[in-house]
């Protein structure tokens, strides 16, 4: 086995612990050692300084009988396949329903995951649309109308319509589906904010969209922050 260069330092790994996608630390890995890439047995010797945990527990249990790089690589994927999720397909994203009962904020969020899992490029618009297909009728249809071209606008104009939709008996949302309050309870805990209309409907959220999550602020309170207030005068 060749010796490393002279001088040569090792790069600094993230540690790959048995937990994720074993096939992304070795594609991290090999970028990292990108300048050994034509020498298998300095990949070979750097490698479990890579692994933490379980997965160094793993390295050290193996037979000494590996003779080269990918049969190393082959052993890894194996063992940890049980972390390897399956990649979400535009069919899965069409056929994620809204289910009866949940909440528009609650299906965006579980949905907009999926796209993230996705590895096709899918305009922002033409998630939208496939978004707004998935929804109960009654929100489909009002959606259709409002044509939001965004995420931030569908997520914005979608709970404005829900929850002008459960005031009017239309639509019913299971508590332990909703991401939001009742709209009784909006009232009590926001009338006293700028942001505030008159109906107790928020005029904006603030959005952070990630990959693969989207974060709301300021639309929650908790139980123990508004058991003391006063209701708002009605």
């Amino acid at each position: 086995m060749p010796p490393f260069q002279k001088h040569f330092e090792a790069p600094r790994f993230e540690k790959y612990r048995g937990k994720g996608n074993p096939i992304d630390h070795i594609r991290e890995f090999c970028a990292s050692c990108i300048e050994l890439s034509d020498e298998p047995t300095y990949l070979m010797r750097l490698f479990p300084h890579s692994l933490g945990g379980l997965a160094l527990e793993w390295y050290s249990k193996l037979p000494g009988n590996i003779k080269s790089w990918s049969e190393l690589v082959d052993k890894l994927i194996s063992h940890f396949a049980f972390n390897i999720t399956n990649e979400v397909t535009l069919s899965n994203l069409c056929s994620t329903k809204q289910k009866v009962g949940e909440s528009f904020i609650t299906f965006l969020l579980h949905w907009r995951n999926l796209v993230s899992q996705c590895s096709l490029d899918i305009p922002e618009e033409q998630q939208v649309n496939l978004c707004i297909e998935n929804l109960v009728l009654d929100l489909m249809y009002e959606l259709k109308i409002k044509s939001p071209s965004t995420i931030s606008k569908l997520m914005k104009k979608g709970a404005s319509i829900e929850d002008a939709l459960i005031r009017k008996g239309v639509l019913k949302i299971n508590k332990e589906n909703t991401n939001t309050n009742s709209s009784n309870d909006k009232e009590k805990n926001f009338s006293k904010k700028k942001n505030v209309t008159n109906d107790g409907i928020l005029d904006a959220y603030t959005i952070s969209i990630a990959q693969p999550q989207l974060t709301l602020k300021g639309v929650n309170s908790t139980n123990s922050q508004t058991s003391n207030q006063t209701s708002a005068p009605q």
